[in-house]
C-alpha cells in the first residue's frame, strides 16, 4: 500500500516536472499570442471587444490581466499558472480515480496514464483556455459525484 502511495507522489512530481520543462521551453503558438496580447490589453486598461477585437470570452484576460504586463516575465508568469492548472487536475483526477476503484493500485495506474500522456503536457503547460477548462471540467464532475453519492441518485 505504501508503495503504491509514493508511485502516485512520484507520478505527480514527475508530471509537475514535465510540465515546467513543456513550460520554459515550449514555442508559443498563434493562439497563445492572442491570449497574452489580450491579457495584455486588459492589463493596459482596456476591454475586451471594445477596444480591441477578441473572438474569445473575456474571463481568462480579466482574470490574469493583473500579470500580464507584457515582456518575457508575464509570459512565464501566465505559462505558470498553466502549470498550476495541470497540477490540479492531475490531482483532481487521482482523487475521482481513487474514490471512484477505491484500489491504489488501479490509481496509480490510471494516474500513469494521465501524467505521462502527450496531450495533457504538451496543451497543459501553454497559457490556453484548455488546461483552465479541463479543471474546472474535472472539479464539476467531482462536485456532481459527491452530490451524486450524498443523494442516492438511482437514474437521471
Amino acid at each position: 500500500m505504501r508503495k503504491y502511495i509514493f508511485i502516485i507522489v512520484a507520478l505527480l512530481a514527475v508530471h509537475v516536472i514535465l510540465l515546467g520543462v513543456f513550460a520554459a521551453f515550449r514555442i508559443a503558438d498563434a493562439d497563445e499570442g492572442v491570449y497574452l496580447n489580450a491579457t495584455r490589453m486588459v492589463h493596459q486598461g482596456m476591454t475586451p471587444y471594445t477596444d480591441f477585437f477578441y473572438t474569445q470570452l473575456s474571463m481568462m484576460p480579466t482574470l490574469f490581466a493583473a500579470f500580464g504586463g507584457g515582456g518575457w516575465e508575464s509570459f512565464f508568469i501566465l505559462r505558470s499558472f498553466a502549470v498550476i492548472a495541470g497540477l490540479l487536475s492531475a490531482l483532481l483526477f487521482t482523487v475521482i480515480v481513487l474514490k471512484q476503484t477505491q484500489d491504489l493500485k488501479v490509481t496509480a495506474i490510471a494516474l500513469f496514464f494521465y501524467s505521462l500522456s502527450g496531450m495533457f503536457i504538451c496543451w497543459h503547460s501553454t497559457y490556453k483556455a484548455l488546461p483552465f477548462c479541463h479543471l474546472l471540467t474535472l472539479a464539476a464532475f467531482f462536485f456532481w459525484y459527491r452530490y451524486y453519492e450524498a443523494r442516492n441518485v438511482l437514474s437521471l
